[in-house]
């Protein structure tokens, strides 16, 4: 991402509007735009996801959410931009219900026939 300097590819990402593309190299096109990136940690990028990527992240300016998801238990943790500042919100229950992009998912669908 040029606001960084580094090219991350989240897990997932949900795009609003049209698709702006920068050509990183040859044969790789880099999103500019998300509306929201997902990351599903696991052990070996855990601390990079939470780290260097979500410290870029929060220079695009079109992204609203960066999202975690959690491989090792039913645990959520949602990053919502509110202006300049980002608000912190984290779901365990199985009746939680985070709002990704303009969408409630039931915490128990996300982790459905999931062994955690």
């Amino acid at each position: 991402m040029p606001e960084c300097q580094s090219i991350f590819y989240p897990d997932l990402l949900i795009l609003c509007g049209e698709h702006e593309f920068h050509q990183a190299t040859k044969n790789m096109k880099a999103t500019l735009n998300p509306s929201v990136v997902i990351e599903i940690l696991s052990d070996s990028t855990e601390y990079l996801d939470k780290t260097a990527k979500t410290r870029c992240y929060k220079k695009v300016s079109s992204l609203r959410q960066i999202v975690f998801v959690s491989q090792k238990e039913r645990h959520i943790r949602i990053l919502e931009r509110e202006g300049e500042r980002w608000i912190d919100a984290e779901f365990y229950e199985e009746t939680d219900l985070p709002r990704i992009a303009d969408c409630e998912l039931p915490l128990e669908e996300v982790y459905w026939k999931v062994g955690v």
